[in-house]
């Protein structure tokens, strides 16, 4: 046999030969389950096998400069795919559905089989051994017979990562972890460390004239350590705001600014059904009625009904002084985000005249609002904020007068700011459509 497959559950082998047949064998019981194709399957030597995560598609690659995906139930011919050169290896990532197939001429195409298509080249300066798919499918390590191990990043088809080693490698299956290889005229394996996992590292794609570096083996006796160059490139922090003409969402969770528009909501539901009631305590002696057969007398107390009052604050509170105080429209939006969402909206229900506040912490609280529509930042824990506002404010914004040009200008600048973000989420969603359903 010169390839050989299990599918995914275990119980059916796929097995590729020289003279060009492939068959399926049962695991268990070892019954030949029938020939792939009428007479051969490849017209020359079959150098690869494969099978999808579904076990519907089989996959083999020949000689013969054609790559076939086989019904596995049937055994029939789905499709062929042409390939530039003779195969020499193949192996599936089955999560992603792509095929890296390495070539005479020391080429490896990538090949999407839900397309059918070649997808990517990668251009090598020597044979290929072995190759493996990282877990996440969005790179390839690659070893050749000049004893170089290469990392292909899939996305932007751009070698990553690469080094040799001092003899050649004859396999290599990669982990999360670590990267596994064995080595020819060596009896034990390596464990390469992912640096990923410990430090930040910026995979920058290497130039074309590149040369690898020679790594050394360890041996039982002594773990040569390799000196890594450290890279000066420190880890890049996004800026609050790039840009005031951008809209710029807040890092604060979606439950803390959602909490503030449905604050009454989630205190009504957790609102007990009862009261909580002290038992009644028992008399020492417990009176009897004068009867022929007497009964306990049980006082009955009267509930005492306290009416509640809405407290009214006699001084101005904290939240008030910044407001009236901070000019930054900026430190007052962090100063908000500090504060948790039933101490903002007992603050904001407190800031008209009938509730304790006065005519200029409402005024104030809507020049806030304004600055905070111009400058986009926080856009949207701003809209919580927005909402809390007016319906607690509502009724003497209304009735005052002097605060409806305010009112319009927050109007005006809040709708064009939200049609414009509406546009671009549009847009967005256009493209990612197109994405999915264009064949590119």
């Amino acid at each position: 046999s010169s390839g050989i497959n299990a599918e995914y559950g275990g119980n059916i082998a796929i097995v590729g030969y020289n003279s060009g047949h492939v068959t399926a064998f049962n695991l268990q019981s070892g019954i030949n389950r029938g020939l792939f194709g009428k007479i051969h399957a490849h017209r020359g030597k079959v150098t690869g096998v494969a099978s999808d995560n579904i076990n519907k598609l089989v996959i083999s690659v020949g000689h013969d400069m054609n790559l076939k995906l086989w019904d596995l139930s049937s055994r029939t011919l789905c499709h062929t795919v042409s390939l530039p050169h003779s195969a020499t290896h193949c192996t599936l990532h089955r999560d992603s559905n792509l095929l890296a197939v390495s070539m005479s001429d020391s080429t490896v195409c990538l090949v999407d089989i839900d397309t059918r298509k070649i997808v990517r080249n990668f251009k090598h300066s020597d044979s290929i051994l072995d190759m493996c798919f990282s877990l996440d499918g969005k790179s390839l390590l690659v070893a050749t017979s000049d004893s170089i191990i290469r990392q292909w990043d899939l996305i932007t088809a751009r070698l990553v990562d690469c080094f040799k080693t001092p003899t050649l490698v004859t396999s290599l299956s990669l982990s999360r972890e670590s990267l596994v290889t064995t080595h020819n005229n060596e009896l034990g394996i390596c464990l390469w460390t992912n640096r990923t996992l410990y430090e930040t590292v910026d995979l920058k794609p290497l130039p074309d004239d590149y040369k690898p570096e020679l790594v050394e083996l360890g041996d039982e006796e002594s773990v040569l350590e390799m000196e890594v160059e450290n890279d000066s490139t420190e880890e890049w922090k996004s800026t609050e705001q790039i840009n005031e003409s951008l809209i710029t969402l807040s890092s604060a969770p979606k439950a803390r600014w959602t909490a503030l528009t449905k604050l009454d909501i989630i205190k009504k539901r957790n609102k007990p059904k009862a009261p909580p009631t002290a038992p009644k305590a028992a008399p020492f002696f417990l009176s009897t009625t004068k009867e022929l057969v007497p009964k306990f007398i049980v006082e009955e107390k009267k509930e005492e009904t306290v009416e509640k009052m809405k407290p009214v604050r006699s001084e101005e509170s904290e939240f008030q002084r910044k407001i009236m105080c901070t000019e930054n429209v900026r430190d007052i939006l962090e100063y908000l985000d500090s504060l948790t969402p039933s101490t903002l909206d007992i603050e904001l229900q407190s800031l008209a005249p009938l509730d304790g506040g006065t005519h200029e912490l409402v005024e104030r609280f809507t020049d806030i609002l304004i600055s905070a529509v111009k400058i986009r930042a926080n856009y949207d824990v701003l809209q919580a904020y927005i909402s809390v506002f007016l319906k607690y404010n509502r009724r003497y914004l209304i009735e005052t007068g002097s605060l409806h040009d305010k009112l319009a200008e927050l109007k005006s600048l809040h709708s064009e700011s939200w049609q414009e973000m509406q546009q671009k989420i549009q847009e967005c969603l256009c493209v990612t459509t197109f994405l999915k359903s264009a064949t590119l």
